[in-house]
């Protein structure tokens, strides 16, 4: 298995974790309904009720992680046998794909080209021009904004997974779509992408500007409402799971291995 079939295999595991989501997020688990609000006159208040989503979902959520950070480590790898085949055990130990911050263990900023330099010795048996490249892709770049950036996420999630706790998910409204209100052009939807607690809680205000509202109106509204996952915590907080994880697949395919296809 290479560096492509690692990804390729975490981008499987994300299908199958979308399928899991779709089974928690669908049918008697969530259901919702449409009620007038006494306190304001004008307004229909969507209330739906979402199941828990099992801690469970957390080992599907860091199956796609490992893949997806493992495929890097994989790259170096394969790139340091093929440029320096005769390597010594704690070069082959040491191979993998670096991924450097820019403020230092004792909290000093603007030291990442330092650190980087300390964890040249997992590159040090790939050609030059690709470690020029790895350095290119480091988060340290990022300056001051290092932990917006992709590869950094990616390895705080998977350090989380490896050495701390399973990833805890939560069930939110994704999106909403409401049909049947009278006078729609001269309404307003109030859409929350809110998080699912014991109970019913509001996702959305239906707002008619020009009348008052009327329980026909709530009976009328056809609502569609759909659910999804979002991380509880860490830098990734309320991001949607499985388009996170889609858009770091898209990073890493596109953006990251095309730079070292060269190198074998």
């Amino acid at each position: 298995m290479d560096h492509g079939d690692k990804l390729t295999h975490g981008l499987n595991n994300l299908s199958r974790l979308r399928d899991v989501v779709r089974r928690l997020t669908t049918g008697d688990r969530y259901t919702s309904r449409v009620i007038l609000d006494p306190n304001r006159p004008n307004d229909l208040v969507v209330m739906a009720t979402l199941e828990n989503i099992p801690p469970e979902v957390g080992f599907y959520v860091g199956d796609v992680i490992q893949s997806f950070r493992s495929s890097l480590d994989y790259l170096v790898f394969e790139m340091s046998t093929n440029y320096t085949p005769s390597m010594d055990d704690k070069a082959l130990r040491d191979a993998e794909f670096p991924i450097c911050g820019d403020i230092s263990q004792a909290g000093h900023a603007g030291k990442g080209r330092e650190i980087f330099q300390s964890a040249r010795r997992k590159i040090a048996s790939i050609h030059p021009d690709a470690q020029a490249e790895i350095e290119r892709l480091q988060p340290y770049q990022y300056g001051q904004m290092f932990q917006s950036h992709p590869l950094w996420q990616l390895n705080e999630l998977s350090r989380i997974d490896k050495h701390r706790a399973i990833h805890v998910v939560a069930a939110y409204t994704h999106q909403i779509q409401a049909y049947g209100l009278r006078d729609e052009s001269k309404a307003t939807i109030d859409f929350h992408a809110a998080y699912a607690p014991k109970g019913e809680t509001e996702v959305a205000r239906i707002t008619a500007h020009e009348r008052v509202a009327t329980h026909q109106d709530a009976v009328d509204m056809d609502i569609r409402p759909t659910a999804s996952i979002a991380f509880q915590g860490g830098l990734v907080a309320n991001r949607d799971v499985p388009e996170f994880l889609n858009y770091m697949w898209l990073y890493l395919y596109r953006d990251v291995f095309p730079r070292f296809e060269r190198f074998f």
